[in-house]
């Protein structure tokens, strides 16, 4: 069996696999639906609830095994085949794909000359070193970026909306566009998947009985986090330009300052360690997911089983620091980003269901069948 993670580490990997480019979330949930986006992200919530769940059941099934390995026993090796790739593209393609956002906003605020490819080197060097360690001490490092990350959105967010003015958050909630809310819901709920993490995260029935639990409390943290974020830049901002702009999270940062701070009375710098962590650690989290796939069939290969996590790892990041360098501009980023999302709904929510309603089938037919 390989190694069982503590139900209470499910929160920090969770939060590290869902939360990673925030800064797009008020215009994201704002724009057709005004000051009531966070009827959407409740909703949301909602919704990515029994997916998750159904992750978790999964896992434990098939106590000690991931994806790429109880794959092949549910649906044969020949149609679990691509359904692990699906998963490896998935888990790979927001490795380039974070790192260049996270190095445009840097280079945009604080680093305006410096190339692109010494800061993604450096970057996705740090996520892969983290990844290679075994999910264990993964589980740890997320727990210390997550929290400090938290404490310094914290500081963030109370210092957005004690500047900002209550009047943009009006009006609450318009009873005449609960239809909208919906579905603008559907249209948003891509900013909650990254549970797919959990699939290559090996469960057992004995050692993580309170699972459930701990993703539900990881998602209400989830919730409030983006809650804040929204909320924040709209009572700075207003609804207006909180549409406009991509940006308008770190323009509303900008735009205030704490005079009892002394040297950190300007926000940028907790904005951009509190972004830096945790892009760090969803890019650390999604190399060790695709790095477990490809391990999977390289240990059907002649290469040295010893050797084929940390090979993987390593050709899983040197691939995605090439692809990160030759994304040729911001519009061509944001249309890999575009598909990097639709895949995500096969990857964190059909996916998932499919398979739970396979798994319980076949349960009942061995069940009636035995009796």
């Amino acid at each position: 069996m390989k190694t069982i993670i503590e139900d209470k580490y499910i929160i920090f990997l969770l939060f590290s696999g869902v939360v990673g480019l925030f800064t797009n979330i008020p215009k994201e949930y704002a724009t057709y639906v005004g000051t009531g986006g966070w009827v959407i992200i409740i909703i949301d919530l909602l919704l990515i609830l029994p997916p998750s769940f159904a992750i978790i059941w999964l896992n434990k099934q098939y106590e000690g095994k991931i994806i790429p390995e109880y794959l092949v026993e549910i649906l044969g090796k020949y149609i679990a085949f691509p359904i692990n790739i699906i998963y490896f593209i998935r888990f790979f393609i927001i490795v380039p794909l974070m790192t260049r956002a996270l190095l445009v906003m840097v280079k945009s605020t604080t680093l305006e000359t410096t190339p692109i490819w010494p800061l993604a080197l450096v970057f996705i060097s740090c996520a892969c070193y983290a990844a290679t360690q075994g999910i264990k001490s993964l589980a740890y490092i997320c727990q210390f970026f997550v929290l400090i990350a938290l404490a310094v959105s914290s500081i963030l967010f109370f210092a957005l909306l004690s500047k900002g003015g209550f009047i943009n958050l009006r009006p609450f909630f318009v009873k005449e566009d609960i239809p909208l809310y919906f579905k603008e819901s559907i249209r948003n709920l891509r900013i909650f998947f990254g549970a797919g993490v959990l699939f290559v995260m090996p469960f057992s029935k004995k050692d993580n009985k309170k699972a459930n639990i701990y993703l539900l409390i990881g998602y209400i943290i989830i919730t409030l986090f983006y809650l804040f974020v929204f909320w924040g830049t709209v009572a700075v901002a207003g609804i207006n330009q909180t549409v406009l702009f991509d940006d308008i999270f770190f323009i509303a940062v900008r735009s205030v300052e704490i005079q009892n701070l002394e040297i950190l009375k300007r926000l940028d710098g907790l904005a951009i360690t509190a972004f830096i962590f945790t892009s760090l650690m969803t890019v650390a989290i999604d190399i060790y997911g695709a790095a477990v796939i490809l391990k999977y069939y390289l240990e059907k290969t002649k290469i040295p089983k010893k050797t084929t996590f940390s090979f993987s790892c390593i050709a899983t990041s040197i691939a995605g620091f090439v692809f990160c360098i030759i994304i040729p501009n911001t519009f061509a980023l944001k249309q890999y980003l575009s598909i990097a999302f639709k895949m995500a709904w096969l990857t964190a929510f059909i996916i998932p269901m499919i398979l739970f309603v396979i798994v319980k089938i076949k349960n009942r037919i061995s069940k009636e069948t035995s009796q």
